[in-house]
This record gives C-alpha cells, sequence and structure tokens, in this order.
C-alpha cells in the first residue's frame, strides 16, 4: 500500500505538489517510518535472540544449582553422622580416660607395695638360705 502511495504521489504533477506542501513530503516520511519499521524489527529479532540464550542459560543454571542442592543435602547427612560418630568417641575416649586413670592408680598402688615385697622375696630367700631348700650349684 506504502509503494503504491508512493507511485500516485510520484505520479502527481509539481504544481499540485507545491500547492499542498505538507502532501510533498508524505513521500520522504513513508520512507523513513518504513526504515524505521524495518531498523525495530531487526532489533526486536535481535533482542528475541539474545532473550532465547539468556532463558537457556537459566534452564542450565537451574539444573546446576538443583545438583548444588543435593551435594548439599548430601553433606549435610554425611556431616549429621560425622557429628554422631564424634559424640561416640567422646564417649569412649572419656571411658578410656577412667580406665587409664584407674590403671595409673593400680600401678602406684603396685609400686607403694614393691619395696615390701622386694624385702619380703629377700626375707624368703634367706630362710631358703638357711633351711637348704634352695640348691645353689
Amino acid at each position: 500500500m506504502a509503494t503504491s502511495l508512493l507511485r500516485t504521489l510520484s505520479s502527481l504533477p509539481a504544481d499540485v505538489l507545491r500547492a499542498v506542501p505538507d502532501l510533498a513530503t508524505i513521500p520522504r516520511l513513508l520512507e523513513e517510518l518504513r526504515d524505521e519499521l524495518r531498523a525495530t524489527r531487526e532489533s526486536l529479532d535481535a533482542t528475541r535472540a539474545v532473550a532465547e540464550r539468556v532463558e537457556a542459560r537459566a534452564i542450565e543454571l537451574d539444573g546446576h544449582a538443583i545438583d548444588a542442592i543435593a551435594v548439599m543435602r548430601e553433606g549435610l547427612v554425611e556431616l549429621d553422622g560425622g557429628r554422631r560418630d564424634l559424640t561416640r568417641m567422646e564417649a569412649l575416649t572419656r571411658e578410656s580416660m577412667g580406665e587409664i586413670d584407674q590403671g595409673r592408680e593400680l600401678l602406684a598402688d603396685i609400686n607403694g607395695h614393691l619395696p615390701a615385697v622386694a624385702k619380703a622375696a629377700e626375707g624368703l630367700a634367706r630362710v631358703e638360705d638357711k633351711l637348704g631348700l634352695i640348691d645353689r650349684s
């Protein structure tokens, strides 16, 4: 339609175009409008292409986020198991420390009796010597 209007306007005699000055600018304005529409269409096409790439990237990132959340959940489960293991290890360590303390007390008690045991052993050896119970040959 714009092309036929342009042909019609350009075929008008020059004196008619001069008589209606605004009429003479219509073909130029239509051409400018066509150029602007073409540029707008190209811009919209470029914007659409960018939007499609952004959407694809968003879908990809969403997938990565879901994977990351799954890994974090697994880590939390493992962390909870580690905490329980640590609690059990702490209890076993406390038990072991108690047994070590008891062993130290027993060792101290034994060490306290060693001089008496040594003295008794010496006395027993003297008695055995006197009685001749031990053959020292």
